[in-house]
């Protein structure tokens, strides 16, 4: 249905046909076995009726819409050959196969195979090389002879001698030869002989062609290429200039083309076509762009494009456009070449770096034209220009003319680039120069280059264009135009009158080359901003709207206007030129300013021109075969026959159904009868996929619509696809139309369908309907009756289920409960049994006098450390009795603006790393003591403080503390935490406070659990205040809370534990029991020293053994461990007492699991008292001297020495002390230290001072050190 008028059709392409000297290659595509994902050998070609390419190659049919490809599963190892019938069925035989695909009713593509239809006489079939197809008949060359298929059966026909068999098509007829068989022509029953003639009655024939006069053109062996008459009875050679190169080629087989050329396909000599007279050759091969040199089969489209397989893929040429390609297989390749002219009958270009002659064809040998380059020319060549005396060149340096038999002389030297040259037919001795910065106008005849004039223009001329006889217009980058006009008198161009047109008449700054051209009506400016006209009366320049693009949104870069009056030009955005349509304009005859006619290139050359377009043409009216436009573009160099390419024409097409799917499944591509084809009801969508339904490569975009549901067609697409949903009913007529890249539309696509209604909307279900209707109303009468007692059996039912879950709801809870209890136990236990031993040896290090000032120090750090560790996992059993709402106030007096500085202080160094201000402001009446739980105080500052910090950015964070008037005894606080943050959207502020929720809206992402501020609320509440939230996005935000707490005294300062040496009276044996050998040995260490002899035991099976048997003496107090493998303390301790002097052992109890130990069980089971691990030494000594009534001895005091009195220490420097205090504030302990090392420095007497503060600042003391700084 797809047709190139002036394609291949027939006598009416005798110019395609006739040989072309200067012609180039034909554009070629290339399908390598990574496009078609297939083997790469490809054995044979064919087309289907509807347009689509089949391929055979290894276990595999390939097919091809134009698109996509496909891969139709084979079950031989290779598939052989192929023919396309007239019913759309693809023959294919393989390897002992014979058989055919086509489409079911499914609509899925199936191979059929026809092996057991064959005779028994024609098996084994081995390898079937052989299928064609003429009519409704279908043959095959076996093994054993020919086999034709027609009427559902095989014929079967021996051959005459044991060989290779082969069967043709040639003229609508089939024909088959054998080894030494000569040709036999089938009558539709059986083979008859028929080339009679004794040239060709013995030969192997093995290709067929019909040549225009209607002979066959038979490739014979021996005998080489015959031509046979029309009845078979004469053969004669075949002869002509190119017939020779053409039978050494050796051919596999013949194709004759619709315009009677001959094409043949080769063992290693790649593709031929040869005229019918074989006058001419054209030989395409591998260094012409074919996949390889060795081809298979061949193939014609409807769109004039010759397939053929091979050794690496599949190639196709386009044998219709009438245009050639030019690029590095047959030249310098196209970024170089930058100009083109025609001198005494020669084509030359002037590439980068060299110029080159287009050195023609040769018809015999069938070697395509190609560009040569010219020795000589080693700098940049710029452009070529003809003349008279020879070519001109201009080029970097100077400009030279160059003669075949002289080569290359200069003209015109300097040091300087020349970017072009210009000659007029009106005066062809007439040169004008485009230097550097000036324009050169002289003359040159046999006896050199005369310079008549030289004129500047600053900006480096790129266009020089001839409006008149007396006047030039040359085109510069970024100074706009510059005008030469001839005085008047023979020596005019010696004092020309010289203008410059640019931003001041009107044109756009630009950086860009401008460009004067000739149009049919004088001269047009052009630049990277549009196309203007010069208005002479007004000399401004003005839209020129004759070359707007039809879509009013683009416009035409006019390049060059050929013989006839057609002006070539590159289409593009005014904006963005890339990816401009080229094309060329006309104009009607007597209106040349237009309307003009817009004629984008068809578009197989437009896929040429590559991503940016042609950036030029240049016209070439005395090419020999009629004038030839060049075009081009970074990508390829295109030779366009002008006369050929306007007739061109393009037959109606129509775009190609590829798939349809309905219910779940696929369906004929044909829809049948009127109604079409009638789909079931589905919830599935309805899916229709296409094709462009051409093979020459150029884009494709699709416009639909589906008549019965809508009559409005869709914008253009470039997705092969539509789908529709939830239809229903019809006829409805699906409608595609295609559109090429040259604008031009296909026929319309038409696809009947309907669809069936569901189910529930068939005639069957409404009498269905109608019936339960019924039913229904004669159930409803029971239905009211028996409600009530319905009802009540449903609140029963409703109550036992509620009751169920509740149960199991209770179950759950108390499970989870019971898990998580375990799990802080245990957590109780693990972390704090490590800890009593890290706390227990640091107390014990620091008795020991023989440690130094500085180890005692160090073992100071790691007793405070291993302190604030155990507060922190109080803390964090804290938080989980939050949850539970066991959380536990430890109220005691507190100094709340230390507490509040000591906060701060732990935060400022973070903000000042962020470069924020940081701010704290207490107010002057805030009472110096309260009395509340300060460590959950400090708690819930610490997470509001890290927060306002962790998600400011700019700006600064502020801490604020206020008191309010409240009843006797009790201060009212108001706490707040403000920053210049991004603030918190209303919706985020809602869910804010709950546990592991943070800000989405606003807040930028941070690491952490989103816990904080749930904890915060929390312990806010539980302290008997309310923490709220005042926040707008982009404001920041304020957390604010008040609290009420009892008014607090400063307490009296705690007296350190007395040192404890020992104890008076008898000495008193103690028994430890702990499944920890580091437990037993601290308390031995410990105890030991104070005359208390200690035994040991690692369990209570081992305690009470030892006892039994009398390895330990009876002890006076037993330390025993809660929680022990085996038998627990509290096992241990019933035992003892029901021991004959249980009685009177005193039993204290210990275990680092604070959180499961409950007393009352303890005290049933005789403990005496409960010691927590880790203890501190002080603690211990207080029970045992509780349990055993111990009085305990201590140290003598140190003499006083009495020789000399102390010395008197002197008082801070009073401006020491202030300087300290500010740069204690700013938080940073650094600074702090350095400023001391500074002080000390200037006030050595009162060194003490800075030792004492310089350790507390090394051991991050903040409270020591503010006492220190307030001490007189």
């Amino acid at each position: 249905m797809t047709a190139l008028v002036l394609g291949l059709a027939g006598p009416a392409n005798a110019a395609e046909s006739a040989f072309d000297a200067e012609r180039g290659l034909p554009p070629l595509q290339r399908f390598l076995p990574d496009t078609y994902q297939g083997h790469y050998q490809v054995n044979d070609l064919a087309i289907a009726p509807d347009g689509r390419l089949y391929g055979t190659s290894q276990r595999a049919v390939l097919r091809y819409d134009g698109a996509r490809w496909e891969r139709l599963d084979y079950p031989s190892l290779w598939a052989w050959r192929l023919a396309a019938a007239p019913d759309g069925r693809i023959y294919v035989s393989g390897d002992e196969e014979i058989g055919y695909f086509a489409e079911g009713a499914d609509g899925h593509t199936a191979y059929v195979s026809l092996v057991a239809a064959v005779p028994a006489e024609a098996t084994p079939l081995g390898n079937v090389r052989g299928a064609k197809v003429a009519g409704e008949s279908v043959a095959f060359a076996a093994e054993k002879g020919w086999l034709v298929w027609q009427g559902g059966r095989f014929t079967f026909t021996p051959a005459p001698a044991s060989g290779r068999t082969q069967v043709h098509s040639a003229g609508g007829t089939l024909y088959a030869s054998g080894t030494n068989a000569g040709l036999h022509r089938w009558d539709g029953q059986t083979w008859r002989p028929f080339a009679t003639a004794a040239a060709a009655a013995r030969s192997t024939i093995t290709g067929l062609a019909t040549l225009p006069n209607g002979r066959l053109l038979a490739l014979a062996a021996p005998g080489g290429l015959l031509v046979l008459g029309a009845d078979g009875a004469t053969a004669e050679k075949w002869t002509g200039p190119a017939t020779e190169a053409f039978a050494a080629a050796r051919p596999l087989g013949l194709m004759a083309l619709p315009d009677g050329r001959i094409a043949a396909f080769t063992r290693q000599s790649g593709l031929l076509i040869a005229s019918p007279d074989g006058a001419t050759l054209l030989r395409y091969d591998k260094s012409h762009g074919l996949p390889s040199d060795t081809t298979y089969g061949l193939a014609l489209d409807r769109d004039g494009g010759l397939w053929t397989g091979g050794t690496n893929g599949l190639a196709r040429l386009d044998l219709v456009t009438p245009a050639t390609v030019f690029d590095e297989r047959n030249g310098p390749g196209p970024g170089g070449m930058r100009s083109f002219a025609r001198q005494d009958g020669s084509f030359y270009a002037g590439v980068v770096n060299a110029v080159y002659r287009l050195a023609p064809g040769d018809a015999a040998t069938g070697r395509p034209a190609r560009f040569d380059p010219i020795p000589g020319a080693t700098t940049i060549i710029n452009e070529v220009a003809p003349h008279p005396e020879g070519l001109l060149v201009a080029m970097s340096g100077g400009v030279h003319l160059y003669r075949p038999e002289s080569g290359f002389r200069p003209v015109l030297q300097r040091a300087e680039d020349f970017s072009v040259v210009w000659t007029t037919p009106g005066d062809p001795a007439r040169v004008f120069i485009g230097a550097d910065r000036s324009v050169i106008v002289g003359r040159l005849g046999p006896d050199g280059f005369a310079l008549d004039h030289e004129s500047a223009a600053t900006g480096f001329p790129e266009i020089i264009t001839a409006a008149a006889a007396d006047t030039i217009w040359v085109g510069t980058r970024g100074r706009g135009f510059f005008r030469l006009r001839a005085a008047a008198g023979p020596d005019g161009w010696r004092r020309p009158e010289v203008g410059n047109f640019g931003t001041a008449e009107g044109l756009p700054p630009t950086r860009n080359y401008t460009a004067a051209f000739g149009v049919p009506w004088g001269v047009a400016f052009h630049s990277a901003k549009g196309v203007w006209r010069l208005d002479e009366t007004k000399r401004r320049f003005e839209p020129e709207p004759a070359f707007n693009l039809p879509d009013g949104a683009r416009h035409a870069f006019p390049s060059t206007l050929d013989a006839r009056g057609r002006l070539w030009a590159s289409g593009g955005r005014v904006a963005d030129r890339s990816g401009r349509p080229p094309g060329w304009y006309t104009f009607a005859p007597g209106s040349p300013r237009g309307p003009a006619a817009w004629h984008p290139l068809p578009p197989a050359l437009q896929a040429l021109a590559g991503a940016y377009g042609f950036l030029n043409f240049h016209a070439d009216p005395a090419a020999p075969g009629g004038e030839v436009v060049w075009a081009k573009s970074p990508s390829a160099v295109v030779r366009i026959e002008a006369d050929r390419l306007a007739a061109l024409r393009h037959a109606p097409w129509q775009p190609h159904l590829h798939a349809v799917r309905a219910g779940g499944r696929a369906w004929p591509r044909r829809s049948g009868g009127p109604g079409g084809i009638r789909f079931p009801a589905s919830a599935e969508r309805t899916v229709f996929q296409f094709g462009p339904g051409r093979m020459d490569g150029g884009t494709v975009t699709y416009r639909t619509r589906l008549l019965g549901h809508t009559a409005t067609w869709s914008a253009p697409s470039a997705h092969p696809e539509i789908s529709y949903t939830n239809l229903e009913g019809g006829p409805f007529v699906l409608e595609v139309v295609a559109t090429d890249a040259a604008g031009g539309d296909s026929e319309v696509l038409r696809y009947t369908f309907a669809v069936a209604a569901p189910w529930h909307r068939t005639g069957a279900a409404f009498a269905g309907y109608g019936a339960a209707l019924l039913a229904a109303m004669a159930g409803f009468v029971r239905w009211r009756l028996g409600r009530a007692e319905r009802e009540r059996r449903r609140l029963e039912s409703v109550v036992a289920e509620r009751t169920r879950d509740l149960a199991a709801a209770r179950d759950q809870a108390e499970s989870a409960s019971r898990a998580k209890s375990a799990f802080l136990a245990a957590m109780s236990h693990e972390l704090r049994t490590p800890l009593n031993g890290v706390i227990g040896y640091a107390q014990l290090l620091q008795r020991d006098a023989r440690l130094a000032a500085d180890q005692r120090e160090r073992v100071r750090i790691v007793h405070q450390s291993g302190e604030h560790l155990l507060r922190m996992i109080n803390d964090v059993l804290d938080l989980a009795k939050i949850e539970a709402g066991k959380i536990e106030l430890r109220p005691a007096p507190f100094a709340l603006a230390e507490l509040i500085a000591d906060v701060a202080a732990a935060h400022a160094p973070a903000a000042a790393a962020k470069r924020l201000a940081f701010l704290k402001e207490l107010a002057p009446d805030l009472p110096a003591w309260v009395e509340g739980d300060a460590q959950k105080l400090r708690q819930a500052l610490d997470n509001l403080l890290g927060n306002a910090v962790k998600f400011t950015a700019r700006g600064g964070v502020t801490l604020r503390a206020a008191a309010a008037p409240a009843a006797a005894g009790r201060v009212a606080l108001r706490i707040s935490v403000s920053d210049t943050g991004p603030g918190i959207a209303p919706d985020d502020q809602a869910r804010l406070f709950q546990p592991f929720e943070q800000a989405r809206a606003t807040r930028p992402a941070a690491p952490g659990t989103g816990l904080g501020l749930a904890i915060s609320r929390a312990l806010v509440e539980r302290m008997g205040g309310t923490l709220v939230l005042e926040s707008t996005p982009g404001a920041g935000s304020v957390f604010a809370f008040g609290l009420e707490l009892p008014a607090g005294t400063s307490p009296a300062a705690r007296a350190p534990a007395p040192a404890v040496i020992g104890c008076a009276g008898p000495r008193r044996r103690l028994l430890v029991v702990d499944d920890h050998a580091v437990n037993r040995s601290l308390l031995t260490d410990l105890l030991a020293p104070l005359g208390f002899p200690c035994g040991e035991a690692a369990s209570g099976e081992a305690a009470l053994a030892r006892l039994a048997r009398g390895e330990e003496p009876w002890p006076d107090l037993a330390i025993v461990d809660l929680r022990m493998d085996g038998m627990d303390g509290l096992e241990l301790t019933r035992r003892l007492r029901a021991l004959p002097r249980g009685a009177d052992l005193r039993v204290l109890l210990t275990s680092a699991s604070v959180l499961s130990f409950d007393p009352a069980e303890a005290r049933a089971a005789g403990c005496d008292d409960f010691l927590p691990k880790p203890f501190r030494t002080e603690d211990l000594v207080a029970k045992l001297g509780t349990l055993l009534g111990l009085q305990w001895l201590a140290p003598a005091p140190a003499a006083t020495p009495t020789a000399a009195a102390p010395a008197e220490v002197p008082p801070m420097p009073a401006a020491a002390r202030a300087e300290l205090r500010d740069v204690l504030a700013e938080g940073d302990l650094d600074a702090f230290r350095a400023a001391v090392a500074r002080i000390r420095a200037a006030y050595p007497a009162a060194a003490v001072h800075w030792d004492a503060l310089d350790a507390a600042a090394a051991g991050f003391q903040l409270s020591r050190l503010r006492h220190l700084l307030d001490q007189p």
